[in-house]
């Protein structure tokens, strides 16, 4: 007797395999898009949009890659990515107003 998978369980497995497992298409897209969000958002930060843009890339293929994540997983390193920009510039901010 063989268990036979619907199309949506397959598809929801595939999510949390490794990079190989990933559309390449989709996953493409969703690297330059993360990479897009993060130069417009150093952009409005005044900072190196390259540096953020570069590291959003870089991250993305060391988890795809390197770690063999899926797209959750991927998605899951940007927003870290984020958070950790976001905590840096709070702490940045609080030297500067402490100095002033």
């Amino acid at each position: 007797m063989t268990a036979r998978r619907t199309f949506f369980e397959f598809r929801r497995s595939d999510l949390f395999k490794g990079a190989r497992a990933m559309s390449p298409t989709f996953g493409l897209l969703l690297m330059l898009a993360c990479a897009v969000f993060f130069y417009k958002a150093a952009e409005i930060e005044k900072m190196s949009p390259l540096l953020w843009c570069a590291s959003s890339i870089l991250l993305w293929l060391c988890a795809a890659f390197g770690l063999g994540w899926g797209i959750v997983g991927c998605l899951l390193v940007q927003g870290g990515l984020f958070a950790g920009i976001t905590c840096w510039r709070l702490a940045a901010d609080a030297r500067k107003r402490r100095q002033a």
